[in-house]
């Protein structure tokens, strides 16, 4: 029974990696220099402002995510333009990514739309979103959109606005056909977590057994837990690796990158 549990997880990530997700490096792993040094922005994006910033503290995934620290105003943002995406109009699209907001009086926010091929915004099917989620925590905001007529590609232009000293970030944009989803039951009742210099953080929605696996199936590590939980994988060599997440409610796995 275990060996088909962790087949059937291995099979379930192998399903979220064929995902096509339509936002070029949307993990915000690359980074290039820009004219007005020191700053930086992510490959396929544009930074504005002075304070849209790389950082490597405490990514959700990966070794970067983007920063707007406490002196960031709504000027500052990051922007993704891709006209020729492949879009089919009226199909569904999930639009996801996470939000580190831990700030009463601060807030992410974001505009979407849908582009024609020429690069002109289409005026109908926008999605403007503020995050009013303020946990310590990661979370995902997840949006379904529907690509109008003559939609070819979209543009999303995020940012932070309001006032405090924290600390607010982003990471990990996704858009991908809501046919390759499967189901978003799974994805809303699969619990919260996020990796930084290799320390799993788990935040569970109810008692699972969590796992980490590599992809010949061996099981690395593996412990059971029911409250906000930490594990150590500082003892794993660099890659990617599987991590299972063991529910009476179901099984989920997503990947992790150290």
């Amino acid at each position: 029974m275990k060996k088909l549990l962790l087949a059937s997880s291995v099979l379930f990530s192998t399903l979220v990696f064929s995902q096509q997700n339509l936002i070029d490096n949307g993990g915000l792993e690359e980074w290039e220099d820009i004219n007005y040094a020191p700053y930086e922005q992510p490959v396929n994006w544009k930074a504005g402002g002075s304070n849209a910033e790389k950082s490597g503290s405490n990514p959700q995934e990966g070794e970067f995510c983007v920063a707007f620290p406490p002196s960031s105003n709504s000027s500052s943002f990051i922007r993704y333009l891709k006209n020729n995406a492949g879009v089919v109009p009226g199909q569904k699209y999930i639009l996801s990514y996470y939000v580190y907001d831990n700030s009463e009086g601060r807030s992410i926010a974001h505009n979407f739309d849908w582009r024609k091929s020429s690069g002109e915004s289409i005026t109908t099917g926008k999605d403007n979103y503020t995050n009013a989620d303020n946990s310590d925590s990661w979370v995902k905001v997840t949006r379904e959109l529907t690509a109008p007529d003559e939609a070819a590609g979209f543009g999303i232009t995020v940012r932070a606005g309001g006032t405090g000293s924290d600390v607010l970030k982003i990471d990990n944009f996704s858009l991908v056909k809501e046919s390759d989803m499967g189901t978003t039951e799974v994805a809303d009742k699969k619990p919260n977590f996020y990796v930084a210099n290799k320390v799993l953080h788990i935040f569970p929605k109810e008692k699972m057994t969590v796992k980490v696996v590599n992809f010949n199936g061996q099981i690395l590590q593996s412990k059971t837990v029911n409250t906000e939980t930490v594990l150590d994988l500082n003892t794993l060599s660099k890659g990617i690796y599987i991590v299972v997440f063991e529910t009476d409610n179901g099984l989920f796995a997503d990947k992790i990158s150290l």
